[in-house]
């Protein structure tokens, strides 16, 4: 395995707080000249460090990797010859299941800089940013309160509006609207925190809170925030991804994937076998199952593969492989969930997480009955039963059942409202009607759709019945919908 050359990397995370501040201030007095006063540490700072050589710390940023992505594998290939799978009996014997956690967690924050403190910042990520366009990426940076880095990218990213301003800290990727103003509309900050820093956390939301007080210090005030992707996972001792794989090539599974995308690679007999493998890929939600220990093997990031090797055991045997069983959901997703801010995912989690591994996508001790509708007699493989136990361990027992509304406008108000004022603005300028008071708006409502209105009344009563049975969490009042 490659050790990692780049000093940015995250090993710092496998050290305690105290070796890495002091392994940090004997590189920084040898390499990077005069550091900030005391008075000076506590606010943002630039400082040039001068010994970044050419080309170094282009890996500083690293986002979601294509899992088990190998190159000279074929994307989409589909084994031309039946493949021999475990049996459910092997699927027991042999397979230990290690923690589970969040793998990736992205999050759309809103909420406003005090004046003062944001000119000040402004000014020097402006500074810093200028400086890495000009090459001396390594060069740039701000000092937080704490005294550690917080890296400036060269150039700034898009998450449905632009941020001008990309920063890394400790890993975690931290992306910045050049606007200090508050908006509804418009996130102020997105976080995209990696499967390392919440690994040495230990915990999602210990790891957003630290992005939280960094940007308070800074002078940002987080009014509330929007999750928009998360990762969960569980390894898998003593079975590897082409085990599971070759079931699935077979039909052996239940659920809503209806594409894959296996990496393949050839078997003991010569023919293409699935090596890792994804179930709906570039869906709302998506499945991975792949080598976690060869990925972890085949990069640079000595104290990733550290923080994998704690979390597999002292007994972890690399000869046995370490599969990852991964699941992705976006903000589509999580939408559907009535997912919202942390503490709807809080309160939720164990309840999706037992949607994913059950209802989703389950793997089958025999090809289900699909034609015949009885898809829900077949016996799910034993080795996936372990997996559901592992995250039902990970992330706890659901004490009710999680509904999934596949139909957003069904609990979505203001997507309703905002397609009846978009169909009835339409109607009203083709009629050639000057509308601009809310009174005329009513008046034309009523006037150009009669029968509608007369039966309004009971359509949302029975609507709402239907509601209150099958999803009562999203049944609101009246004065939310925004007209």
């Amino acid at each position: 395995m490659t050790l990692p050359s780049n000093r940015h990397s995250t090993a710092d995370l496998c050290r305690t707080q105290a070796e890495a501040e002091a392994d940090a201030s004997t590189a920084d007095n040898a390499t990077a000249g005069p550091q900030p006063s005391a008075d000076e540490v506590g606010r943002p700072t630039i400082a040039v460090g001068q010994e970044a050589a050419e080309g170094e710390g282009s890996d500083r940023r690293s986002g979601p990797s294509d899992e088990g992505a190998t190159e000279g594998r074929p994307r989409d290939w589909t084994p031309t010859t039946d493949i021999m799978g475990v049996q459910s009996s092997k699927g027991v014997e042999g397979v230990r299941v290690v923690a589970g956690s969040v793998d990736w967690l992205s999050l759309s924050v809103y909420g406003w800089w005090s004046i003062d403190p944001w000119r000040e910042l402004a000014e020097k990520l402006e500074t810093a940013r200028k400086l890495a366009q000009d090459g001396k990426s390594d060069a740039c940076y701000v000092v937080g309160p704490e005294g550690d880095r917080v890296w400036v990218e060269a150039q700034g990213r898009r998450h449905g509006c632009y941020c001008r301003y990309s920063l890394l800290w400790r890993g975690i990727m931290i992306d910045v609207v050049a606007d200090p103003r508050p908006s509804e509309h418009r996130l102020s900050v997105y976080v995209q925190i990696p499967s390392t820093y919440l690994m040495a956390k230990g915990c999602e939301f210990e790891a957003a809170d630290d992005v939280r007080k960094l940007l308070t210090s800074l002078g940002f005030h987080w009014e509330y925030e929007t999750v928009s992707r998360v990762d969960v996972c569980t390894d898998v001792v003593g079975i590897r991804p082409a085990d599971l794989g070759s079931l699935v090539a077979q039909g052996h599974y239940v659920g809503y994937a209806r594409k894959f995308r296996p990496y393949c690679e050839p078997g003991p007999d010569g023919s293409m076998q699935w090596h890792n493998w994804e179930a709906h890929p570039g869906g709302a939600i998506m499945l991975r199952v792949y080598d976690k220990h060869e990925e972890v093997t085949r990069g640079n990031d000595l104290c990733k593969y550290q923080l994998m090797l704690a979390r597999w055991g002292d007994d972890f045997d690399p000869s046995q492989g370490a599969s990852r069983v991964e699941f992705e959901m976006k903000r589509k997703a999580l939408k559907q969930f009535s997912v919202n801010s942390l503490e709807e995912w809080k309160a939720q989690r164990a309840g999706i997480v037992e949607y994913l591994t059950s209802s989703w996508f389950r793997v089958t001790d025999g090809k289900p009955d699909k034609e015949n509708k009885n898809q829900s007699r077949a016996t799910v493989l034993a080795a996936w039963q372990t997996i559901q136990a592992g995250f039902a361990e990970a992330f706890g027992v659901a004490a009710v059942e999680v509904k999934r509304i596949r139909n957003l406008g069904q609990g979505c108000a203001k997507l309703i409202a905002q397609q009846f004022l978009g169909y009835a603005s339409r109607i009203a300028a083709e009629s050639g009607r000057a509308i601009t008071t809310a009174a005329e708006a009513a008046e034309f409502v009523v006037s150009e759709f009669p029968d509608m209105i007369a039966k309004f009344a009971d359509q949302v009563t029975l609507k709402r019945r239907r509601l209150e049975r099958s999803s009562p969490g999203v049944v609101i009042n009246l004065d939310d919908i925004p007209f």
